[in-house]
């Protein structure tokens, strides 16, 4: 298992974190349109992570919710 990658604000790595802000609602919107189940989001930049969420569920139909550590194959 890898070691975790150290975590940061947006800013510390000059990245907009307005900017980020914009994920969650496009990921919901293309939820809501049925194009994906969920999705889970993880931004780093100088091996420090700025940004990590998950959204919905691992498959349509299933109550199994996406989590920020769940494996996808």
């Amino acid at each position: 298992m890898s070691p975790e990658l150290p975590r940061c604000t947006p800013e510390e790595v000059d990245l907009d974190a307005t900017i980020l802000a914009e994920i969650g609602p496009t990921v919901r919107k293309m939820m809501d349109r049925g194009r994906i189940p969920g999705a889970v989001v993880v931004i780093a930049r100088r091996g420090r992570v700025a940004f990590d969420e998950a959204y919905g569920s691992c498959r349509t139909g299933e109550p199994s919710p996406y989590r920020c550590d769940t494996i996808v194959r």
